[in-house]
């Protein structure tokens, strides 16, 4: 009998490490009408994190309104980006303008918080999720979406769609 219930607990755990490594959020603001859906992803092992959020608000006729921003963010001790103004993103090999984001320095006290933030279409947003190899340079430090990335974008879209 212990057996069996160590066997299950091993089993939980291991089938905990197949869910999702982000998070999708999906909000309801009553206050101001608006719909807020939210894929934030893990950190990737150079320290950033990947978020498209989905503003959706209703018109008077009952259509929807949705805006997309991507943004490439970090939190850290010092500030590692202030000498580059863009991230630069490759889709398959091929650059792709549509993605590249702002920079801004948020600064508290000794916490840098460093953004890449830019509005995006749903389209480009669509073909970003369809990508095998979907890859990004800020200043000198290269990354590439995970899996996990790719998948919660199509979630994103998947649930703001219509």
């Amino acid at each position: 009998m212990k057996y069996k219930a160590w066997l299950l607990a091993i089993a939980g755990c291991l089938a905990s490490l197949a869910v999702h490594a982000g998070e999708l959020t999906d909000e309801n603001d009553e206050f101001r009408e608006r719909r807020s859906v939210i894929w934030t992803g893990d950190k990737s092992a150079n320290d950033l994190v990947f978020t498209v959020s989905a503003s959706q608000a209703t018109t008077s006729s009952g259509g929807k309104i949705t805006t997309y921003i991507a943004k490439l963010s970090s939190i850290g001790n010092e500030a590692r980006f202030g000498d580059c103004r863009f991230a630069r993103w490759t889709i398959d090999g091929k650059v792709f303008y549509e993605m590249e984001g702002k920079y801004k320095l948020n600064t508290f006290r000794d916490i840098y918080g460093e953004d890449f933030t830019t509005p995006v279409t749903r389209e480009a947003l669509e073909y970003v999720a369809s990508g095998q190899r979907v890859e990004y340079r800020a200043c000198d430090v290269k990354g590439k979406l995970s899996d996990d990335d790719l998948e919660g974008l199509q979630r994103l879209l998947d649930v703001t769609e219509g």
